[in-house]
């Protein structure tokens, strides 16, 4: 992304179209026979600020359907430099001590089940409002498995909430909408929340 695009999107309080010059047809959106958007969410309010855009996408094909996928990347946990001999995690039972590799087991089963959980509610909303939604739940970096979900499963168009972080904080935390931007042919509509 070049940097008159990337001072757009930081400065933007409308959402942005971003289409990479030379997309391959294949990709174009109003050339392909089925539509698809891919939607990630964070699980944050702020995620979810994209979701009235999917929306009003989704609706202005009238009859034409369009197949709407939110994505939920759960994180691995990170881990200090020195692991204890073993850690608590807390269950519905309570408190339980379990080795450095069960710990990191049974908090990703957590992040799985709690991201399932919340993608349901979201999907019964959308589906409620006449949309063609379905879920996904993945595990690993947010950007790389965005991306990766995105070069296997083709779509035309992908929403994302971009948090506005400029400066040390998004050299400190990244910005998994930059790397997806990078990493993506599909055109990515912005949507700046805040």
């Amino acid at each position: 992304m070049g940097s008159v695009a990337d001072k757009v999107v930081r400065a933007s309080k409308t959402p942005v179209w971003l289409v990479r010059a030379g997309i391959p047809d294949e990709i174009v959106y109003d050339r392909w026979p089925k539509k698809t958007i891919l939607v990630p969410l964070d699980g944050s309010e702020l995620g979810e600020a994209v979701l009235p855009h999917v929306e009003a996408l989704a609706k202005q094909r009238g009859n034409e359907r369009v197949d709407v996928v939110l994505l939920t990347v759960c994180e691995p946990p990170a881990m200090p430099a020195y692991y204890p001999p073993s850690a608590q995690f807390e269950t519905p039972t309570g408190a339980v001590h379990v080795e450095p590799q069960e710990y990191m087991r049974l908090a990703t089963e957590r992040c799985r089940r709690l991201s399932e959980h919340y993608l349901a509610g979201v999907v019964k909303r959308l589906a409620d409002a006449g949309l063609n939604v379905s879920s996904e739940v993945l595990r690993g970096k947010a950007a790389d498995e965005i991306v990766g979900y995105a070069r296997e499963h083709p779509f035309n168009l992908i929403v994302m909430a971009t948090h506005g972080r400029s400066g040390l904080r998004r050299w400190a935390y990244g910005s998994v909408t930059a790397k997806v931007l990078q990493g993506v042919s599909s055109p990515l509509l912005l949507v700046r929340s805040y």
